[in-house]
Parts: C-alpha cells; structure tokens; sequence
C-alpha cells in the first residue's frame, strides 16, 4: 500500500486529489494540511510514502516544507503542484 499525504491551501484541490488517488486500488491518501507549518509535523508522524505539496502555502513555501521533510532524512517522495497566474 502507497500512503500519501496531500498539502495544499484550497479543500477543492485537496478533495479532487483525494477522489482521484483514493480511487486506486494501492493508494491511500492518509492525510491533508493546509498549512506549511502542519505538512512537516504531518509528515514526521504519519511517515508517507508520497508528498503532494502545492508550492503556494500559507506560514511555509512549498519549498521551504521539502527542504525542512528532506532535511529530517524522510524516504518520502515528493510531488509538487503549482498553479499560478501570471500577467505579465
């Protein structure tokens, strides 16, 4: 079984993914933060298998939460998402 832990701000996205991973058989989505902050303390005591963190996160980057996961040695793998829009 592949566990994964979801982190993003909006609960559409996280509800969409969830629907999406959850559907496959091996895959289970374990848990969700909405903030940069949760996602690391997220990790170190759920231990995931897989990370999709969005890139945008309130109180931490998205980079800043890899760095702090990878940092504490964590085998997770990572994911990460962006969506930005940019006018220029």
């Amino acid at each position: 079984m592949t566990t994964i832990v979801l982190a993003d701000d909006r609960s559409l996205i996280c509800a969409g993914l969830r629907a999406v991973l959850s559907a496959e058989p091996d895959w289970s989505v374990v848990g969700e933060a909405t903030d940069g902050r949760d996602v690391v303390d997220l990790v170190a005591r759920l231990l995931p298998d897989v990370r999709i963190v969005d890139l945008m996160l309130p109180n931490s980057s998205g980079l800043g939460v890899i760095y702090r996961v990878r940092k504490g040695a964590s085998r997770t793998h990572i994911v990460a998402l962006s969506m930005h829009a940019n006018e220029s």
